[in-house]
């Protein structure tokens, strides 16, 4: 049989006779050795990744190609194949499908190109020093972007911050760092470090040495860069199209605050998350970013009058479908109905009443809302520190699904960040002990519904999953009928989809044959059908 174990310095295993791996391997963090019987020593640290830092090592029982198999907190699972005597069959290393570490703070996606920031800081915002980088999901596939080599030696950047997909050229990225400022990237390759050297970012001093910290960023509409400094005295800046970088002058109150992420509204406001309790910034750059004179600027707090915010702990903004602003606090969700509404002189955000159990009460009071998502049916993904995902009904007032680690396959109740493909209704999320992937039920859509599809189709007996009507118009009605005109179901689309269970509006399952899908817009101006078999 199989002895393995643990020492201080690190685990090994004894592979048993007649396996191409006799004798002991053992690990200490990044270097993985085998003695074979003669006491012969072999290096395995070809398998490992750069820092690998390897936790178990495990053998097959009774795989006689002895197959090593490292758990590395850095390179996920290795498997390495001692090199045979039959040289014909090589010695391979392989990786499973997965980003190279499990670490999540920030994302943004476009069309199946998701951009992954690792982070971060810690609570009181001063550096974490993490190294765990930045990673892209394209093609089915993980990519880490090399980091060039510089005079300033930052092949190694670390606490990637924030990350933004310029909505004006998807190619152009951009990711914020706590160390080195910016890194600009084009078709995924680092193109650009803006640091206190190049740009309008100063220099500050958390974490005990110099260093052009940035925390959150995000474009606007224009293709122009918002992002924060915080530690300095001008916290906010742009990077414009044309590549210059330009301050905020928020004068001496400005100058004590500690600017951390940032969303852009279509209206051209900037609103800013103030870590540590100080509520969210909101500024107005009158449509000309780079002047400040003619700028307006308010902060927006617990105060009646002055935001009415349920909590000075803010952690996300989010943008709707309708415009409308929800802001994630340490006590639920809060909203204002219009994002002008932030510079009136009596404002305050609006909590969502609900009943629960006969009593009225504030939506989600009592959880942290860590990260907020629309997705294209105007629903919102709410993400907590300590209760999973909750996706809110486009008007908040009911919840279409609550996942947990409990009901789902989430690694972890404390939720980091959420972001989402609308071409697919991919739904990506990242938790505190990794990311996964959920196929939404919302897509973007399509005016004039000239691509409608049923998927599957045809629909076979032994199909257990919803059935998916794609390529609807926003918010579309769908009539699935028989071939003789009869109404079996009634369906609703989330932007661009609309899932259907299978069964009639009798409760019963629909039994095979062919039906018909009867779409219209939610004017009932633009309609579609399309055919599809149930085969049972």
């Amino acid at each position: 049989g199989l002895l393995n174990g643990g020492m201080d310095d690190g685990p090994w295993i004894l592979a048993p006779d007649g396996t191409r791996r006799e004798g002991l391997i053992v690990a200490s963090c990044c270097h993985v050795w085998g003695w074979n019987a003669e006491g012969e020593a072999e290096s395995m640290d070809e398998a490992l990744p750069e820092f690998a830092n390897v936790q178990d090592l495990a053998i097959a029982e009774g795989d006689v190609l002895g197959r090593v198999w490292l758990a590395s907190t850095v390179g996920g699972i290795v498997t390495w194949t001692p090199q045979p005597s039959d040289s014909s069959i090589p010695t391979r290393t392989n990786k499973p499908l997965g980003p190279p570490n499990s670490a999540v703070r920030k994302m943004d996606c476009w069309n199946d190109n998701l951009w992954v920031a690792t982070g971060g800081v810690s609570a009181s915002w001063t550096p974490a020093f993490q190294s765990d980088g930045l990673f892209q999901f394209r093609d089915r596939s993980w990519n880490v972007p090399v980091l060039p080599e510089s005079a300033n030696d930052i092949a190694d950047i670390k606490d990637i911050m924030d990350v933004s997909i310029d909505p004006t050229d998807p190619s152009h990225v951009v990711f914020s760092s706590y160390e080195e400022g910016l890194l600009e990237l084009r078709e995924g390759e680092v193109v650009r470090v803006l640091n206190a050297s190049n740009s309008s970012i100063e220099l500050s001093e958390v974490g005990g040495s110099p260093r052009s910290a940035v925390s959150g960023l995000d474009f606007d509409t224009d293709g122009n860069l918002w992002f924060t400094t915080p530690w300095t005295t001008n916290c906010l800046h742009v990077l414009t199209p044309n590549g210059e970088t330009t301050n905020m002058n928020l004068g001496e109150e400005g100058q004590s605050l500690l600017f951390g992420d940032v969303e852009v509204t279509r209206d051209g406001f900037v609103w800013v998350v103030l870590p540590r309790g100080e509520g969210v910034l909101v500024y107005d750059p009158a449509g000309t970013p780079t002047i400040s004179a003619d700028d307006n600027w308010t902060i927006l707090t617990t105060a009646q009058g002055k935001g009415g915010l349920p909590s000075n702990d803010v952690f996300c903004v989010e943008e709707d479908l309708d415009e409308e602003i929800w802001i994630g606090t340490a006590n639920g969700p809060c909203v204002f109905y219009q994002s002008s509404t932030a510079f009136e002189d009596d404002v305050s955000a609006s909590q969502i009443l609900i009943s629960q159990d006969g009593n009225l009460q504030y939506l989600l009071e009592t959880e942290v809302i860590q990260s907020i998502i629309i997705d294209a049916g105007n629903r919102k993904w709410l993400g907590t520190s300590g209760s999973g995902v909750y996706v809110l009904a486009a008007d908040g007032l009911t919840t279409d699904h609550h996942f947990t680690v409990e009901n789902s396959p989430l690694p972890s109740n404390n939720i980091q960040d959420i972001a989402m493909d609308y071409g697919s209704g991919e739904v990506y999320i990242g938790t505190s002990l990794g990311l996964l992937s959920y196929r939404g039920e919302a897509t973007n859509w399509d005016r004039e519904m000239e691509g409608v599809r049923v998927m599957p189709n045809p629909i076979r007996a032994n199909h257990s999953g919803p059935i998916v009507i794609d390529g609807l118009a926003y918010q579309s009605t769908v009539h699935i009928t028989d071939v003789t005109g009869r109404r079996i179901a009634e369906l609703r689309s989330n932007g661009g989809r609309a899932t259907w269970d299978g069964m009639m509006d009798d409760g019963g399952r629909a039994p095979y044959g062919v039906y018909l899908a009867f779409a219209t817009d939610q004017n009932g101006k633009e309609g579609a059908v399309v055919k599809f078999a149930v085969i049972r």
